[in-house]
């Protein structure tokens, strides 16, 4: 059995969208783990109205905790041997869970993934591209896959569209009150995985909502995105040391998306010195590997002269790929 996790928090303009979506699936042996985070407006009762109307779906009401206490909390109460996130603002082609558990079998995997498409709030759907994309269904063992993920060639840190077996989730914590907390264990997850298998086909709907956290401006807690990279690098470092190189590009990619994040004004000058020196710190060995995606050398380059000159030229997003 697949066990659907979906934390919930606030979404009552998303939230039947995603249910119906998950409902409607080819693939029926699932269940529905529903962790209302303490909503304030109609979501806690539309999950016991799904649960009312549905069997397969349970609902845990609890205080508000934020994201990551939801996130252990429902791998805690999940039953089904394989586990898959669905985050309450998105949505599920019907094929979903049939072709990531038809994958995952295939390819004799601990973790199945899928591409996803971002669909605005209007209805636009965008389908993502990045480099390796067009290359088709993959199987990577553990040490490619993880550097795959560190370098951000085709394994992306977001915990939904991926289904998991639930042997390598266990005893990973996703970090309570912080945000950002899929690059905290991601690595932690592939590092426990013998296999990895990709389909470059987009399952997953990622609604781009305005009002989610991944869309507001910057405030001090975008320096939780700093804080989890970091304490990434440092357990990579320490312990699994093949692949410095990799988390160490990943690093620099997180404090160069910060550094281009913080607003001007001399209430934010803490951060952005400490942004600063971590980009110092690592753009040059970044700039010289080999392995680094091209746009993160080009970038690192640029900060080698100055760390300042990305935000003059505010032309990183080029880079990106």
């Amino acid at each position: 059995m697949i066990s659907v996790l979906v934390p919930v928090y606030n979404v009552e303009k998303y939230l039947r969208r995603c249910l119906d979506s998950i409902l409607c699936q080819t693939y029926t042996d699932y269940e529905i783990v529903l962790v209302d985070d303490g909503s304030t407006d109609t979501s806690g009762q539309i999950c016991d109205e799904y649960a009312g109307k549905h069997d397969c779906i349970r609902v845990i009401h609890q205080e508000n905790a934020g994201l990551a206490q939801v996130r252990n909390v429902s791998v805690a109460a999940a039953r089904g041997e394989y586990i898959t996130f669905v985050d309450s603002d998105d949505a599920a082609e019907p094929t979903l869970l049939e072709v990531l558990m038809r994958d995952m079998t295939a390819a004799d995997a601990d973790v199945s993934i899928c591409s996803w498409s971002e669909v605005s709030d209007d209805g636009v759907r965008t389908e993502l591209t990045w480099d390796g994309k067009e290359e088709g269904f993959k199987v990577w063992e553990t040490q490619e896959a993880v550097r795959t993920l560190l370098y951000q060639k085709g394994i992306d840190n977001n915990t939904w569209g991926k289904l998991y077996r639930r042997e390598v989730l266990a005893g990973i914590e996703f970090p309570a009150g912080r945000i950002y907390e899929d690059l905290a264990v991601m690595y932690q997850i592939l590092l426990k995985s013998r296999r990895v298998c990709y389909r470059p086909e987009a399952l997953y709907l990622y609604t781009c909502n305005t009002s989610g956290i991944s869309q507001s401006a910057f405030t001090p807690r975008r320096m939780d995105l700093i804080d989890m990279a970091e304490k990434m690098y440092q357990d990579v470092e320490s312990n699994y040391p093949d692949y410095t190189a990799a988390a160490r590009s990943r690093l620099l990619r997180a404090y160069m998306h910060v550094y281009l994040w913080i607003p001007k004004g001399a209430e934010h000058q803490a951060h952005l010195k400490r942004v600063e020196a971590g980009i110092r710190a690592h753009c040059r060995k970044v700039a010289a590997d080999a392995q680094a995606k091209r746009g993160t050398r080009m970038a690192a380059m640029i900060a080698c002269l100055h760390p300042a000159l990305l935000k003059a030229l505010d032309r990183f997003k080029k880079f990106a790929k």
